[in-house]
């Protein structure tokens, strides 16, 4: 907020991130004056959800400045942009869609501030809308295990993938939130491994239970992990996380 007061513009192209007012609270569980502010109208951003506005959901996407539209990609979305929150001073400019039929509402917009805000904000509503967010079923199998090790290196003693098995029929789907799991259903109901299952399972077998936590190390141009198991094998990991790599291994590691 102090960004944008002062002239910054912020860009928010995966999703709106103020969804809910966060209460923070003192060690002893009271609320602190002040911190369940709405960020969003701060910011003079008004997003109506079709839940709570009546709102039809949008089975395409289209992109326009200033005109109709006229390409359209199937995304869906459920959360629309408003101008209604603006101060004098402050322009609003839709520059992505929701489209179902003929009903067409902002999901996309850049904000631009002549108020108490002197900067600017583009938003877009949705993930997955103006910047896709699917990984390859490849991409999972590599971020599990990397997720994982990094997390029990730095202390964490439990993970839950969220989700095991996928709601989407295949291994691909539409819906984003459909494709978390590590294994998708088939047509006729029968589970099927994705190579994220897999690849856990290797995990799992190299990382049981009574393992010695991850010592993780990022100092050089590659990841590496190390740990024993239960019987004093020695085991590493190894990863980069942009490219290719080189690391070196001396016998007993």
């Amino acid at each position: 907020y102090d960004y944008v007061k002062k002239g910054g513009t912020i860009i928010l192209p995966q999703g709106i991130p103020f969804c809910t007012i966060p209460t923070y609270r003192d060690e002893k569980g009271r609320p602190r004056p002040g911190s369940d502010k709405d960020l969003r109208k701060e910011l003079h951003i008004e997003v109506q959800a079709t839940w709570s506005w009546g709102f039809p959901t949008a089975s395409n996407v289209a992109f326009s400045a200033d005109g109709p539209a006229t390409d359209e990609y199937r995304i869906r979305a459920a959360r629309y942009l408003s101008d209604r929150l603006l101060k004098p001073g402050d322009t609003f400019t839709p520059v992505l869609w929701g489209v179902n039929g003929d009903f067409r509402k902002p999901i996309g917009a850049a904000y631009k501030y002549n108020s108490e805000l002197k900067g600017g904000a583009v938003v877009v509503t949705e993930p997955g809308c103006g910047v896709r967010t699917e990984i390859t079923p490849a991409d999972q199998a590599r971020f599990i295990v990397r997720a994982h090790l990094i997390a029990l290196g730095c202390g964490v003693e439990r993970m839950f993938w969220y989700s095991f098995i996928s709601d989407s029929l295949g291994e691909y789907s539409d819906n984003v939130e459909a494709g978390y799991g590590v294994t998708f259903r088939e047509a006729d109901g029968q589970v099927t491994p994705k190579p994220a299952y897999e690849a856990y399972q290797r995990l799992t077998q190299h990382c049981p239970p009574g393992s010695m936590r991850p010592r993780l190390d990022d100092s050089g141009e590659v990841w590496t992990a190390r740990w024993r198991k239960p019987d004093g094998t020695p085991v590493v990991a190894t990863w980069h996380p942009r490219g290719d790599g080189k690391v070196m291994f001396r016998a007993g590691e």
